[in-house]
């Protein structure tokens, strides 16, 4: 397969063995420094995971908020999709009251 090149829908793509990799010098310094930079890439992750747990203790323990609400707004506002969790709570909200028998006033 060519590289840059789109897989055939319902066909296998074949790989080269590592193995093969490691035998061409060349090959094998590209895998290493792909390999290197994504272990570069992960410890950021697990630092600004740190980071990110780090702050949601100190909400806890400052304003006394509850873990799970802090991190449910940091992923709305990461996510940027207000309407969109306003309008599946509205139908959550709505399938509760008719599982509870409560009357829709509105």
């Amino acid at each position: 397969m060519a590289k840059n090149q789109l897989a055939v829908p319902g066909k296998r793509r074949s790989f080269t063995e590592v193995t093969t990799i490691i035998a061409a010098p060349a090959q094998r310094s590209k895998l290493q420094n792909y390999i290197d930079e994504a272990v570069r890439a992960k410890t950021k992750i697990l630092d600004e995971q740190e980071s990110i747990r780090t702050l949601r203790e100190q909400a806890v323990e400052e304003l006394n908020i509850e873990p799970k609400m802090f991190s449910a707004l940091v992923s709305l506002y990461f996510n940027n999709n207000f309407e969109q969790k306003k309008d599946e709570l509205s139908k959550l909200e709505a399938v509760i009251d008719a599982l509870m028998g409560v009357a829709n006033d509105e």
